[in-house]
């Protein structure tokens, strides 16, 4: 995604933040880490009545890619997972989608996640979620 001020790359169709271009700089994320350690949204999660501190850490990996909106004024782009409950206690039991929005004219970027669990599913805890970049020590 590139709106002319800044650029974006992501992984596809994983929806790895893996670039970030702005003012000159060629990429504000750590280079020196692989591509899927630079930005990227994780979950810590556990089965329902689990006891303990320690969570499954999830590092989301979309499996497909959309385009949701291209037009003159923005661009939305989702990258998705469905949960497949023949995986087990791999993955949590979730379809997340991932979503990443640019606006012209606009020195950022929007990220939103779409988490939708369904009844019949297995119960979990969050016990949190967040989205990471991770910015070039040299910067």
């Amino acid at each position: 995604m590139d709106n002319g001020i800044i650029g974006v790359n992501l992984s596809n169709p994983m929806g790895m933040v893996i670039g970030i271009q702005y003012k000159g700089i060629e990429n504000l994320l750590e280079v020196d880490n692989s591509e899927d350690d630079r930005g990227y949204w994780d979950i810590v999660w556990n089965v329902a009545g689990s006891s303990g501190t320690k969570g499954i850490f999830d590092r989301i990996e979309a499996t497909d890619f959309k385009v949701i909106v291209e037009n003159d004024e923005q661009i939305e782009l989702s990258f998705s997972r469905t949960y497949n409950s023949s995986i087990g206690r791999e993955l949590i039991p979730l379809n997340i989608d991932k979503r990443f929005v640019m606006l012209r004219n606009s020195s950022g970027f929007y990220s939103y996640a779409i988490y939708e669990h369904l009844k019949e599913w297995p119960a979990f805890i969050i016990d949190n979620t967040r989205i990471v970049f991770k910015l070039r020590k040299d910067k």
